[in-house]
Order: structure tokens, then sequence, then C-alpha cells
């Protein structure tokens, strides 16, 4: 009997802590996990009680993580039909990268959402002068490599020969070598402005702290700054000891004059002038 009753009891407290466990639940969501300065996202709380949504519940919002982030339009909201309350989130002006969370409860229980505030990608992060220099450099020599490849590849077709022959041919006309330049000129713009510094958000103006600067702005002055060192980067290379050895000048050779004198068993020869050369 007394096993029966302890079975009874435990069975009823195994219920009730299901129906504890049901009542309650609550989540919290984010619409957006980065709005820039100024801009604004929905935080929703959604409570459930029992697997079924849960109507006019008052759920408290507050910024428990990132003040200085930003503000909520409101510290309570009602859930509606569907069990979901929803406030507002407005990123302050003037704040980068800043990662705020937004804390929601209800009768005990809570829950968390977090968002970035202007947040920066990689390539937007400041970096110092020196390394800013070494990735002009390589963005410069990519844009040279690539541009002398394809111009290499189109140097197979005749119309293309005719079109634009190479500058270094000694029956190049100026014309001609005029339109080689300008190909150039355009092929390693293209590169350095609309794919690079466009497409991948390599900005120079961004990476040293000017993050007000209009991104067109940014993208054409590092386009050019790229376009303008790609032509120069291959002599610069060779000048640091990173060119190719076919660049090196030629061997002089060193020529050596002298007059030579012959002694042997205290007599002493004749004079013997001797001249020739080495490298």
């Amino acid at each position: 009997m007394d096993n029966c009753r302890r079975g009874w009891e435990l069975s009823v407290c195994f219920f009730a802590l299901l129906m504890v466990s049901g009542c309650g639940r609550l989540s919290v969501t984010a619409q957006k996990t980065a709005v820039n300065e100024g801009e604004f996202t929905q935080i929703t709380a959604t409570v459930s009680s029992g697997g079924e949504p849960a109507a006019e519940q008052q759920v408290e919002f507050r910024v428990v993580d990132g003040f200085e982030c930003g503000a909520l339009s409101a510290n309570q909201a009602p859930t509606n039909e569907m069990g979901m309350a929803t406030v507002n989130f407005t990123g302050n002006m003037g704040v980068e990268d800043c990662r705020a969370t937004v804390e929601a409860s209800i009768e005990g229980e809570s829950g968390r959402a977090s968002l970035f505030v202007n947040k920066l990608p990689l390539t937007s992060l400041r970096i110092d002068g020196v390394s800013l220099l070494v990735l002009i450099l390589l963005a410069s020599f990519a844009v040279d490599r690539v541009v002398r490849a394809v111009l290499f590849l189109l140097g197979f077709l005749p119309v293309w020969r005719r079109l634009a022959p190479d500058p270094d041919d000694p029956t190049t006309t100026y014309q001609a070598a005029q339109r080689h330049r300008l190909v150039y000129a355009l092929m390693s713009g293209g590169l350095a402005i609309g794919v690079l510094s466009w497409l991948g958000k390599v900005r120079v103006l961004t990476a040293l702290g000017f993050t007000q600067v209009d991104p067109l702005i940014d993208t054409l002055f590092t386009g050019l700054l790229v376009m303008g060192g790609a032509d120069r980067v291959e002599s610069l290379m060779q000048k640091l000891g990173a060119g190719s050895a076919a660049g090196a000048p030629p061997a002089t050779p060193v020529e050596i004059t002298g007059h030579l004198r012959i002694e042997e068993s205290g007599k002493s020869g004749g004079g013997l002038d001797v001249k020739g050369t080495t490298s």
C-alpha cells in the first residue's frame, strides 16, 4: 500500500514538473543580426504555454550588454494572439563594430539575442601604414601580372597583333604602342577599381580610419592607387632583389696588366710582360 502511494505521489510530481516546464517557454530572436548606425531592427520574444501561443502576456525588454550601441523603443510589450511581443532596437550614431545584447523576460524566464551595430567587415578593419603599403604593393603586383598574362594570350591572335602590338618591338609604331598602353590602363583599371576595390571592398581610406568617406570615392581612390602602382611594381621588386636573374646587368671582364720577374739561384731572369683578362 505504501509503495503504491509513493508511486502515485511520484507520478503526480512528475506530471506537475512537465506542466511547469511546458508553461511560459520563451525564445528571443533579432530580425537582423547587424544594422548600420541610425537603423533599427525588431526584437521578438515568443511565449508559449503548454505548447500553445500565450497571448496577452507582458514581456519586459532591456539591454544587458553594449548600452552604447543603441536603445529600445520600449521596455515592455504585450504578446499578440501568436504569442509574440516585439520592440525595435535602434543603433546609435558614431559607433563601430558594437555588439549589443537584448534580454526579454517573463515570470522568471528569460532569453537573449545579440546583434552588431555598424559591423565592419575584415576588409574594413584599420591597419598600420606598413601593412597598408605591403597590401598596395601586393595588389598592384597581382593586377600587373594578370593584365600582362591576358595581353600575352591575346598576342597569339593576328588581329590583336595588328591593332595593339608589343610596344617593346622595334618595328612597332608610336600609335600602335599607345594603343597597347591604353588597353593595359583600361584592363588594370577595371581589375583595380571594379573587382578589387568595389567587389572585394579593399579600400585604403577606410583602412586608414576614414570611415565616413563615401564608398564610391574610396573605391576610386584605392583603384587609381593600385592601378598607378601596377606599372612600377616589377622595377621596384628588382631593386629589392626579387627580380629575375635575366634582368641583372651582364658581368664586365676584368683586365690585369703587369710585369713578371723570375729569379732562380741568385740569377735574375729577364722581365716578362703579362697581360690577360678574367671575368
